[in-house]
This record gives C-alpha cells, sequence and structure tokens, in this order.
C-alpha cells in the first residue's frame, strides 16, 4: 500500500459513501485511477465491505455493558458457538488476564441487562463467573482502524 491507498482507506473510514470523483479530488487523484485502487482494495479484502452507523437509542438500546467472563475452559469451544446466537452480544473476544473473554453487549435498560444475565448468559456451556461493567458514558468511541500516516 502507497500513499494513495492509505488516504483512500482513511477517507472512506470517515465517509463509506463518499463518490468516486470526490475521493479522487480529496486524495490527488484522478477519478479512473482512484476507483482502481478502491476496487483492488476491496478485491484484496483491505476493505472488507461498507455499512451504516445506526444510533442504537432511535431503537431504545441505551446501556452498554461490557462483561468479564471466567469459564470452564474445557468448554471453550461450546461457549464459543453458542454466544453466536445471543443477539445482544455485538463483541466477544478471548483475553489474557484474570477472565477468559470479555463481551460488550448492548441492551435497552437494567431490567433487559438483568434478563440477559439471568436467563441466557449464565446457562452458556462452560460459564462459571461473570462479572459485569455498565458503561456510563463513552470518552471515546472511534469507529475505524488506526491508520499509519501517509508519508
Amino acid at each position: 500500500m502507497d500513499n494513495h491507498d492509505l488516504k483512500i482507506v482513511a477517507a472512506l473510514q470517515v465517509n463509506g459513501r463518499l463518490p468516486i470523483a470526490d475521493l479522487a479530488e480529496k486524495i490527488g487523484l484522478s477519478t479512473t485511477p482512484c476507483w482502481r485502487r478502491v476496487r483492488r482494495l476491496e478485491e484484496n479484502g483491505v476493505i472488507a465491505g461498507y455499512t451504516a452507523i445506526i444510533d442504537p437509542a432511535a431503537f431504545g438500546i441505551t446501556l452498554d455493558v461490557f462483561i468479564e467472563v471466567s469459564l470452564d475452559l474445557q468448554q471453550a469451544k461450546a461457549f464459543e458457538e453458542a454466544i453466536q446466537a445471543q443477539e445482544e452480544v455485538i463483541e466477544c473476544y478471548a483475553v489474557t488476564g484474570g477472565r477468559d473473554y470479555l463481551l460488550h453487549v448492548m441492551v435497552t435498560d437494567i431490567d433487559a441487562c438483568d434478563h440477559f444475565l439471568r436467563n441466557q448468559l449464565i446457562h452458556l456451556p462452560g460459564v462459571e463467573h461473570l462479572k459485569t461493567h455498565l458503561a456510563l458514558n463513552p470518552i471515546k468511541k472511534v469507529r475505524g482502524t488506526p491508520l499509519p500516516k501517509p508519508g
């Protein structure tokens, strides 16, 4: 990837609907070479897709919860398969440290969180211990990937 590719990716992370003509002007290329570069970045999987950023509050989803999960690791595969079906879980990471997994859960309110914990999560394979953290206020929330600065 060269500087033009980095500029394309950076611009599309901010606005994935940017017309090619505007993108080309923004990064200092003509339209056709810019379009070719975008296509190549898509084909090579650098640009994995495009999505709309939705305001969760528009759907009544007002609570972000981060949950540390301790697991009977002999059941890790079953847990990982089961977590895929949990719609409230928007991210799940295997982590190091005192716990085995970190979940990012989005729900409508504290009652929905309690229901999710008591009726769903605790019953997944291998779950031994949970520690929840309610997000009060996002201080920094970036969508996208930190990119190297074009040189």
